[in-house]
């Protein structure tokens, strides 16, 4: 491999078993005309102590200001910043100095990804000058497009200096702030940062819509094209508390104010296509249960990847497969040249499910998503990549049914 190794720190992760949760509980408010009858896919009730359930939630990590000047780090399963008791999960922003940054906080990502559906979280927001905690989605695969040409749902935003205003918003080429034609809409109220509040959104193929509490204030129709609506693909939900930023301190920020926390009662999802379908599941690259000779570095697609794969090196995970049948597995991978070979693996090795050939992308930091269709059987299993030939990396893994 021609990529010289340097000395990373390696972010030990604890024993990781990926569920997805299927119910048959359904709501008995319909909101709009999607469904009477949603599927539960995913949900979180916070029932529990400690830090976030590791096989329903992963880290966005690091404090290169995200794109908007944020003046916060994000850790990875940090206790002072990320915790669950008492029946909420709460999202902390601390004044701390942190990696050359002054305040630390926590960025939740789902690890199950959706493509139409309602959302429903309930939630309570922080208060005061420089607070910005988000609800929000991206795409699991950016196919080497950028920001905000791939897309972007906010389901829920919130900034101290306008405390009786909620904001949800899409970002697309067309319609975004950069270009001053950003689309969306809000709601005034009075206890956003006093009371719970169920933050809801549904989105559907031809529509999308914005609701508090079960009152819609905002709704966007799907017309043109790509660059109107790229959001016919798999998104993955975000919580997230910034700290000041480019709109979070446009009113100002108070040094004072500080640790600020968003507290979330539930996270519920539904399919509302009544056909209970299983959803994919998503792994980052990081999230390994096992590993020999891998590292971790800052991606530039957000969050980290694994790196400096070596031949011989391997990965392991602890993965609930719903049902069984044939799965699409995605890779996120980036090779400057040398390509090199992937084998996914059962059991410690003992099982070859497939083999895919990685081509060069032209970067380390170049992502390419490549693919290969596998069989599985259903239940919680063992699952590998074995690196017979190295010189790539790899940011996440996707499994998705097919048949």
């Amino acid at each position: 491999m021609t990529k010289k190794k340097k000395v990373l720190s390696i972010l030990c992760t604890s024993a990781l078993i990926l569920s997805t949760l299927i119910s048959s509980n359904t709501n008995d408010k319909s909101l709009g005309q999607v469904n009477a009858e949603p599927t539960l896919v995913f949900q979180d009730e916070f029932n529990y102590n400690g830090l976030p359930d590791s096989s329903k939630w992963g880290y966005d990590v690091g404090g290169h200001g995200w794109g908007n000047n944020e003046l916060q780090y994000y850790t990875n399963a940090d206790l002072d910043n990320a915790f669950v008791g008492d029946g909420t999960l709460k999202i902390k922003a601390i004044k701390e100095p942190y990696e050359g940054k002054d305040f630390t906080s926590s960025r939740l990502v789902t690890k199950a990804d959706f493509q139409y559906g309602r959302f429903e979280i309930r939630a309570k927001l922080p208060g005061g000058l420089g607070v910005w905690p988000a609800i929000w989605m991206l795409p699991t695969d950016w196919n080497n497009q950028s920001w905000p040409e791939v897309g972007e749902i906010d389901i829920m935003e919130h900034v101290g200096y306008e405390p009786n205003i909620i904001y949800g918003t899409i970002h697309t080429k067309a319609y975004n702030h950069l270009i001053g034609t950003q689309n969306g809409g809000s709601i005034e109220g009075n206890d956003w940062e006093s009371a719970f509040h169920v933050y809801e959104f549904e989105w559907t193929p031809s529509e999308m819509r914005w609701y508090v509490d079960g009152t819609l204030y905002h709704t966007y129709e799907k017309h043109g094209g790509n660059d109107e609506w790229p959001f016919d693909k798999p998104f993955y939900l975000i919580l997230n508390l910034a700290v000041g930023g480019d709109w979070g301190a446009a009113g100002g920020f108070d040094w004072n104010i500080w640790p600020r926390q968003m507290e979330v009662d539930y996270v519920r999802i539904y399919d509302t296509a009544g056909g209970g379908t299983d959803p994919s599941i998503k792994i980052e690259a990081e999230d390994y249960t096992y590993m020999s000779g891998v590292q971790l570095e800052d991606a530039s697609e957000g969050g980290q990847n694994v790196g400096y794969l070596d031949p011989g090196d391997w990965l392991s995970y602890s993965i609930n497969i719903p049902s069984a049948g044939n799965y699409r597995v995605e890779y996120r991978v980036a090779s400057l040249n040398g390509g090199g070979v992937i084998n996914l693996e059962q059991n410690a090795g003992q099982t070859l499910l497939g083999t895919l050939n990685v081509p060069s992308t032209g970067g380390w930091q170049n992502w390419q998503t490549i693919s290969h269709t596998v069989y599985l059987e259903a239940g919680v299993q063992d699952i590998g990549i074995g690196i017979p030939s190295g010189g790539y990396n790899i940011n996440w893994i996707n499994f998705e049914k097919v048949d």
